[in-house]
């Protein structure tokens, strides 16, 4: 648990221009993985339950963050997102 918080804290720091989605998309993978291969019986851990989710939001999130860094998103389109989510990211 502490390994997949403290990457995620970690990754929560990083400048916006310099989110590396490749390598935090392949940690989250490999994470998932390592999580997946502990024993069936854990799987219904809440703990287990958890991490799985931290991880599959994370990388839906890089998904967005993708299509957010696209050089095609213009000022209107950051001024739409603001209003939608009543978020002010000046």
């Amino acid at each position: 648990m502490l390994i997949v918080e403290s990457c995620v804290d970690d990754w929560k720091q990083t400048p916006w221009t310099q989110i590396d989605i490749e390598g935090i998309e392949m940690e989250c993978k490999k994470l998932s993985k390592d999580i997946r291969s502990l024993d069936k019986d854990m799987r219904n851990w809440k703990l287990f339950i958890y991490l799985e989710s931290i991880l599959k939001n994370l990388l839906t999130s890089l998904r967005a963050i993708t299509e957010l860094q696209n050089s095609a998103i213009r000022d209107r389109h950051w001024i739409e997102l603001m209003h939608a989510t009543q978020v002010n990211l000046e």
